[in-house]
């Protein structure tokens, strides 16, 4: 699977990473490069104050094949194929689904080959 389709898988659940902090809405937000920045799931529970609970300290960001989730605050880092299996199951399970159909395809592509044997 190309770093487009992961694109698309993250592009997927980004409106899912939108945090609620005292009735207001609070949205990610897309970085300049390749990547978005959000309110960290992890360790927005342990902050006290509404402030801290509002900053934009998660990133998903994109690295050569891949992308990488990580957080600003309380410095956990993970893959995105980590990320997506813990908070989002659904849409992990589709991206396998289709990670292992195009392994499929290739290799009834690699089994189509027809040796050519040279003839005495």
């Amino acid at each position: 699977m190309s770093k487009q389709e992961l694109k698309t898988c993250v592009e997927t659940i980004l409106p899912s990473l939108n945090a609620v902090v005292e009735g207001q809405s609070v949205h990610p937000k897309a970085l300049d490069f390749d990547g978005w920045k959000f309110c960290f799931p992890y360790c927005l529970d342990r902050q006290k104050r509404p402030s801290k609970k509002k900053e934009l300290v998660g990133r998903i960001y994109g690295v050569p094949f891949t992308y990488k989730f990580s957080c600003s605050r309380c410095g956990q880092s993970m893959s995105i194929h980590k990320f997506l299996e813990e908070r989002f199951p659904l849409v992990y399970e589709a991206y396998r689904r289709d990670k292992a159909k195009d392994s499929r395809e290739k290799s009834v592509a690699k089994q189509d080959f027809q040796p050519r044997f040279p003839r005495d």
